[in-house]
């Protein structure tokens, strides 16, 4: 026989065996051998049966090791044992990483299960999971127990074995491979968890779902670090990680969800998942730690459907989160609970930028105004409360948050409270179309925006910061504190209810105030009741507040009184048609209260004709009503007023 013929032999030989061997024990735990599959009628697919025989039982614990574990589209693996098993834990050695497209199966009931294979896993198209318990899959180098054994999974011997309970994923820093889910479908029974945990993690056009139950994704780098299982131990820390999360969807693909969505809220029961989901009748938890987290038209959704507390979505990171083209992460209330809280702490930075284009091709085909068409398709963190509890909160700490545009926003539908934004940054920037929104349109009081930027907050071309109220429950307060605050090109910080109470706005801002270019501070009131009065305003301790083109410091009331406006600065100035007016329709008129002012020459800049009064001289009286004469009028100590009938300036005091 000729030498290429035995070569070729070889090659067919060596092609053979590898498709022989998608699953394949590594005899450290029982017979060394490579399964073969079954055709299973029931799950119409070729199925590798693993039984307990293949592995080895200490208490509780049935444990499995193989040399290699794939499995292909049309094929499923089989997990089974006594009833009395509660953890079923395999390891793969030979070195390889684990391609999985098709099924995982357990029949052993309740028994949570642990994939671990330090070289690598790909969960690809038609991946599934059928286990009765939790399944947590990681490219760990070691499981660690409560009785501190480790089950090794990088070597290839014979490993100890315990009884213990699992504590964590153990970590040795050494090129720590990743784990991809692409195109599959992961989901656990209700109640139930799903981890991943490995160097990085991409999951692209996939989702991953535990209905009332918790999803970790946990991406450690290069890093030597335990991860715990607990849900109390995940969210103390971020315990120095490196590795990156990356959650990508096609814009197609996110806007035909999106648009299915819409319809099934009206016409359709079908469900709309998330590409991160806990959803369900509550509790469900996401918990994300990682270097990185990056989210493209994707989504995470922990909404509530009934009336189990604790809802959450938590993520931590050493580095940036970026929320990107549209990506969303939400939590809907509709039970009788507080739920959805939201938790982001970004070391670096938390940015929220684009929007979903198909999704705006898609509104713009229907009868949205421009406004909505924007913050449906744009980057979002949401909570919503549409029943009688209390929405959500979402609190947000990073040293440097950037929304361009995109909105953070809590609102509720129903009778509860919607939930507060608490956002504690060293710089705040909202641009182009940026929001930030704490509103009610139902009998819900609204929710309270605090914002403590340390550095500056600024807002930029169209950008807003509101707490609103469309229904019958007051509008929420807003309360900023920073060095520097800044609004400019048509911008606006503003409490509205257009049924109800105004809320107030406090300002704490210590050296600057700048608001210019068309911008505007607002609490309006346009509700019918005699108690629906404007909301206040109050600038504290502010070294200077300027007011510039056109631009407006205003309380609003329609049947209620308008607010008060008070200003504590060292220095006011109002140029170029700008104005402060605190005025109500029919009920009474607020004040503004203008707190240890320096009067000079920078209280209020004027154009350098403006004492030319050539143009009035033609006709000086004949124009004169009650209505238009113009007075402006000091009250100080030991100086009497002008007459009886001005014993107090209406719109303006000054305090010494």
């Amino acid at each position: 026989m000729s030498k290429p013929s035995l070569i070729f032999i070889g090659a067919l030989l060596l092609f053979s065996a590898n498709l022989s061997a998608q699953i394949a024990t590594d005899g450290t735990l029982g017979p060394r051998s490579n399964l073969t599959p079954e055709y299973n009628a029931n799950l119409d697919s070729q199925d590798y049966q693993i039984g307990d025989n293949l592995g080895q039982q200490r208490g509780a614990n049935l444990f499995h090791s193989f040399q290699e574990f794939n499995l292909n589209s049309n094929e499923s693996a089989t997990f089974s044992g006594p009833s009395t098993i509660q953890n079923v834990i395999s390891r793969v050695t030979g070195g390889n990483r684990s391609e999985i497209y098709g099924l995982i199966r357990s029949t052993i009931p309740n028994a949570d299960f642990y994939f671990l294979n330090p070289y690598g896993i790909m969960f690809g198209p038609n991946a599934s999971l059928d286990v009765q318990g939790s399944f947590h899959a990681s490219t760990a180098d070691y499981l660690r127990f409560s009785d501190e054994t480790q089950f090794e999974a990088r070597y290839s011997e014979k490993p100890l074995l315990t009884i213990a309970s699992i504590e964590s994923f153990g970590f040795l820093g050494n090129a720590t491979e990743s784990i991809e889910v692409n195109q599959s479908f992961l989901a656990v029974n209700p109640g139930q968890a799903l981890s991943l945990v490995a160097g990085n993690l991409m999951i692209d056009e996939a989702t991953l779902f535990a209905e009332s139950g918790q999803i970790n994704l946990v991406a450690v780098g290069d890093v030597q670090v335990l991860i715990p299982l607990s849900a109390s131990e995940l969210a103390q820390n971020t315990f120095g990680l490196q590795g990156d999360i990356s959650l990508t969807m096609p814009q197609s693909k996110a806007a035909e969800l999106w648009e299915k969505a819409q319809l099934s809220e009206e016409f359709v029961e079908e469900p709309v998942f998330g590409n991160i989901d806990v959803s369900g009748e509550g509790g469900g938890q996401v918990f994300i730690q990682a270097g990185q987290f990056y989210a493209d038209s994707s989504s995470i959704f922990a909404d509530t459907h009934g009336d189990t507390p604790g809802a959450s979505i938590d993520i931590a990171v050493e580095g940036e989160v970026i929320l990107k083209n549209g990506a969303q992460i939400t939590a809907e209330n509709q039970g009788e609970n507080q739920m959805g809280q939201i938790t982001i702490n970004a070391k670096e930075a938390l940015i929220l930028s684009g929007i979903n284009e198909k999704i705006a091709e898609i509104i713009d085909q229907n009868p949205f105004s421009e406004f909505e068409d924007l913050f449906q398709s744009a980057s979002g963190i949401r909570t919503d409360n549409v029943g009688v509890g209390a929405g959500g909160d979402i609190q947000i700490i990073t040293p440097f948050l950037l929304i361009s545009p995109g909105l953070i926003g809590t609102v509720t539908e129903g009778s509860g409270k919607a939930g507060d934004i608490w956002i504690e940054a060293a710089i705040v920037q909202l641009d182009r179309n940026a929001m930030i929104e704490a509103q009610t349109v139902g009998e819900g009081q609204g929710g309270t925006l605090r914002i403590r930027a340390t550095d500056a907050l600024s807002l930029t071309e169209d950008s807003l910061l509101l707490a609103d109220s469309f229904g019958s429950g007051n509008a929420g307060n807003i309360e900023i504190e920073t060095p520097d605050l800044t609004l400019n090109v048509y911008s606006v910080i503003g409490t509205s209810s257009s049924q109800a109470g105004g809320g107030n706005i406090t300002l704490n801002v210590r050296d600057s105030l700048h608001v210019t270019e068309d911008s505007l501070i607002s609490a309006a009131a346009f509700g019918d009741e005699p108690q629906d009065s404007g909301g206040n305003i109050t600038i504290h301790n502010s070294q200077f507040v300027w007011l510039d083109q056109n631009s407006q410091l205003l309380t609003r009331g329609f049947v209620g009184d308008g607010g008060n406006i008070n200003i504590f600065t060292n220095n006011l100035r109002i140029s170029n048609n700008s104005w402060i007016d605190p005025s109500s329709q029919f009920g009474l008129n607020g004040e503004i209260r203008l707190n240890s002012l320096e009067l000079n020459e920078n209280f209020m800049a004027k154009p350098l004709n403006f004492l030319d009064g050539s143009s009035l001289l033609n006709d000086r009286c004949a124009g004169l009503t009650i209505d238009t004469i113009s007075r402006f009028i000091i009250n100080i100590r030991d100086v009497l007023p002008p007459g009886p009938g001005d014993l107090q300036t209406h719109y303006l005091i000054f305090d010494e």
